[in-house]
């Protein structure tokens, strides 16, 4: 191959990375709700489909019926049940877990009641989840041991009383007194306390228009627990006659007795409540209310069942009167209150191989339903059964229609609730839809024997984070191989010109056939599963793949998972990546998977075994680890000076650092892991909260973040370390001569996270990625928090070092906010990722929320920008190229005839 030859093929290797994008991009956002909890409390189901009962009256966006869920995340969520998108959410803070919440759908209102020891009421819209109102309501009295309140209840009235006809008021109850909230705004309009012998279980929900009844835990002489209802006026208040203690004795649990409608029959005028409990024999109990606030309960006892102790559950058909009894061996009854008050059997669901579960529903007619779905082992499907209560010509004790799927529980793990809205029943085939929740987290929505959308809400409790780069541009190999460059060369400018003229038609696969993204984050979640994500549209995160890595058997706890190591390898023998993970369930067990990236089948996994440890810990119980070194140690070992001197730095990846409360301090401990030997320390001067302290660490560099506690302001510490104070002097192997530079900064603002950008080659300067309370992320240059600054104005030695006057207050600049206008919630931690360009960093924050961003803290040094002119570099360069082909032969020649005639 001649030179000319391959100076063209160079060149045009080289014009083709002209064309490839300029830079990375990264930013995606995936906004999500938490895994939902089923069941709050026993009182009623939390993850349910609302329908309103006039078909005409829609929703929120126009929609018929709307799914709304509390999760694990302390969020409450409306979601779209044609294709899961998130409607709205409410974000209660970590401190204030949701404990229940009530629907309004005629006025399409949802009130919420929230926290742990301290209680809050909240009104919100269902159109759009904005808060209108807020009513801190104090302390909670009375809690279980879950730590949440007893006799919570919440729900809207119903009589002509309310100020504003459009905003009824709220009726609540906190285990120590029972309130009547203004719907308008949110103001107390009374309270009611009980006897200080009496605790409050339940509200009932209204059936007369000017009482309210209450439902009373009262101890006797004996000391056993006996129920008792209070009614009081629902306008002022007040208390009514006192009905005599009745002789109903519910067995003690956290799970508050049921509250059940009666049907009304010819003698009654009114809708009248029945007190469902299990009794201390292990019966059911159930316990008319009379309409005359002064007679007493009506009790009786249902014992039909087949065992003892059953688990009552509130599948959301209170109004209707039924309720479902779970036995011990999977079985289920499903039981119907009677006009008087006593309990019938209705129907009785057979056991399953794994635990089933329940849900009620109303259909468009307003007609009620319960179904089971149960995993069949042997079939390997899941089955869906539907009792119909309505009673027929052909079915008078109602019947059973049902239907199979394709669950696949290897992946999405053991359902652990649903919510099932049925339209109608016709020819005894369903017209329904199912929500499944898993233990893994996941959330599927299925239509018959159709999946019609996924959700992995376990991707908010991420537990390991990997970025991998599928495409580099950073030149050729060392070891050219002529005969291919032409082939690669071609095909990056034909790749090239198809990005630069965004005709998706024109653009080729063949170089990245396997692979097509450029850059794939593979995340792990503390269930178990591992899932590949890349950038969908402009900015939004799609899942490429998921993968279960935990096996089946035993329900295992989310902290028995612990994610030992996950690396990306590209190697010769496979023509794709694969991830390597090893994960330990145990401490006597790890599994080591190998997954294809492309399309995330396992090609190989191994099981070691490991003895256990009974070595004793050597750690202070007064020392909390804050942070280790993140093994990055930069690209020079010294930082040069203005006058062309350098300090060295202290480079040592084996760093960790401590918290010591001991002896009544809060010291900052840096010590060498395989010595245990310390090699710096720094006292607080004065005390801080310890929830707020955290640290990063890198290279030399140490930032810890602490809040004070006699202001409002967050401290930020800027420490570097070099082995003398003298420069150009270097001392290996000794911290005899370390020396510190230290400098305090303020801002206004919690940090509740913070890590360094990393790039390729450690040359570009580093930058400190913070989580502020408003879950942004947060970019501060390393030259504003430098550890240099000088107290007076900078000489000209120091301004050659880029060195600015020390001024505490950090003030962010817009720019410096990397998640911009994306409403990010609940970020938990921010991690950073080398790219293939030196001067860019991709970030991501994992939390509720997924957000992927590219950041570069020393400018865009290594790329075009957007304004180069490339068309008129690639005509030039094509020209000199063509001058040159042209050009040598005639060179040649001429050469060629002044060596005849020299």
């Amino acid at each position: 191959m001649t030179m000319t030859t391959k100076l063209g093929l160079l060149s045009l290797f080289c014009l083709s990375a002209l064309l490839i994008h300029s830079h990375p991009d990264l930013t995606w956002h995936l906004p999500l709700v938490g895994t939902p909890v089923p069941q709050l409390s026993q009182t009623s189901p939390s993850l349910r489909f609302f329908r309103h009962a006039d078909p005409h009256v829609k929703l929120v966006g126009r929609l018929p019926s709307v799914i709304v869920t509390a999760t694990k995340e302390n969020t409450l969520s409306a979601i779209n049940p044609k294709n899961g998108s998130i409607l709205w959410r409410f974000l209660s803070p970590d401190s204030a877990p949701i404990v229940q919440y009530a629907m309004d759908l005629d006025h399409q209102h949802v009130a919420v009641i929230s926290g742990q020891g301290s209680l809050a009421i909240r009104l919100l819209t269902l159109s759009d989840g904005r808060v209108l109102w807020e009513n801190h309501l104090g302390d909670a009295g009375h809690v279980n041991i879950s730590g949440i309140p007893h006799g919570t209840d919440l729900l809207f009235v119903t009589d002509q009383h309310s100020e504003h006809s459009t905003f009824p008021d709220v009726i609540a109850s906190r285990g120590a007194e029972v309130l009547r909230i203004h719907g308008h705004d949110g103001k107390t309009r009374w309270r009611w306390t009980p006897s200080s012998s009496e605790i409050i279980l339940r509200v009932f929900a209204q059936t007369l228009p000017d009482r309210l009844d209450v439902l009373l835990s009262h101890r006797d002489f004996e000391g056993s627990p006996r129920t008792q209802v209070q009614s009081i006026f629902s306008t002022t208040g007040q208390t009514r006659d006192h009905r005599p203690l009745s002789s109903q004795r519910c067995h003690q649990t956290d799970n508050s007795p049921l509250i059940l409608f009666a049907p009304t029959d010819d003698t009654s005028s009114s809708t009248k409540s029945v007190v469902v409990c299990v009794d201390n024999d292990g019966y059911i109990s159930s316990a008319l209310v009379p309409e005359n606030p002064s007679e007493p309960l009506k009790i009786f006892s249902f014992a039909d069942l087949k065992a003892k102790h059953p688990i009552l559950q509130d599948v959301g058909l209170a109004r209707h009167g039924v309720f479902v009894a779970k036995l011990p061996d999977g079985a289920a009854n499903v039981l119907r209150v009677g006009h008087d008050g006593a309990l019938k059997s209705f129907w009785s669901f057979d056991a399953s191989d794994l635990q089933p579960t329940f849900a009620g529903s109303i259909d468009r007619d307003g007609l009620p339903y319960v179904s089971k779905i149960s995993f069949v082992s042997n079939l390997g499907l899941a089955s869906l059964e539907i009792l119909s209560l309505t009673p027929t010509e052909y079915t008078p004790e109602g019947m059973v229609v049902g239907q199979t799927f394709g669950y696949d529980l290897s992946e999405n793990g053991r359902i652990v609730g649903i919510a099932v809205e049925v339209l109608q029943i016709t020819n005894y085939v369903p017209a329904s839809r199912v929500l499944l929740v898993t233990d893994l987290g996941a959330m599927q929505l299925w239509q018959g024997e159709i999946l019609q959308w996924e959700r992995h809400e376990d991707l908010a409790s991420p537990a390991s984070v990997t970025l991998h780069h599928s495409k580099r541009i950073s030149g050729p190999p060392p070891k050219i191989q002529w005969s291919e460059l032409l082939n690669t060369a071609a095909q990056m400018i034909q790749d090239g010109f198809a990005r630069f003229l965004d005709l998706k038609a024109f653009r080729s696969d063949v170089s990245s056939e396997t692979l097509p993204h450029a850059h794939v984050w593979v995340v792990g979640t503390s269930t178990g599963r591992i899932f590949a994500i890349v950038k969908e549209g402009d900015s939004t995160g799609r899942i490429l793949w998921k993968r279960n890595l935990t096996p089946l058997g035993p329900l295992i706890s989310q902290t028995d998972i612990k994610w030992e190591d996950v690396m990306i390898e590209s190697g010769q023998n496979s023509p794709n990546p694969k991830v390597v993970v090893s994960i330990n369930q145990d401490e006597l067990m790890s599994r080591t998977f190998e997954i294809d990236l492309t399309n995330g089948k396992v090609i190989k996994k191994s099981l070691l075994e490991h003895l256990r440890s009974n070595k004793a810990s050597n750690t202070d119980t007064n020392k909390q680890l804050l942070a280790v070194h993140d093994q990055d140690v930069g690209g020079s070992p010294a930082r040069f000076l203005g006058d062309r001197g350098a300090l060295f730095k202290y480079l040592n990846p084996n760093l960790a650092v401590y918290l010591n409360e001991g002896f009544g301090r809060q010291t900052i401990e840096i010590l060498d892991q395989p010595t245990g030997s310390l090699i710096w320390a720094f006292e607080f001067q004065a005390p801080v909260e310890t929830s707020s302290i955290l640290a990063a660490l890198t290279e030399n560099w140490l930032v810890i973040a602490s809040r004070e506690l006699s202001h409002g302001f967050t401290q930020i510490h800027s420490i570097e370390w070099f082995m003398s104070s003298k420069a150009d002097t270097r001392v290996d192997g000794s911290v005899a001569n370390l020396t510190s530079s230290v400098r305090a900064y303020l801002t206004p603002f919690r940090i509740k996270n913070a890590s360094f950008t990393k790039s390729r080659l450690g040359v570009t300067s580093r930058a400190l990625l913070v989580i502020n309370d408003m879950d942004q992320i947060v970019g501060f240059p390393r030259q504003l928090l430098d550890s240099r600054r000088p107290f007076r104005k900078p000489t000209q030695v120091e301004m050659e070092e880029r060195l600015m006057k020390y001024d505490p207050m950090l003030t962010p600049d817009p720019k410096m906010i990397i998640t911009g206008d994306r409403p990010t919630a609940k970020l938990k931690h921010v991690f950073s990722f080398p790219t293939e360009f030196e001067s860019t960093s991709a970030v991501i924050g994992v939390g509720l929320d997924l957000f992927s961003t590219s950041t570069a803290p020393s400018g865009r040094f290594d790329m075009l920008g957007d304004d180069f002119n490339k068309i008129q570099l690639i005509l030039t360069s094509v020209g000199l190229l063509a001058a040159t082909l042209l050009l040598r032969p005639m060179v040649q020649a001429k050469k060629l005839r002044q060596q005849w005639y020299a």
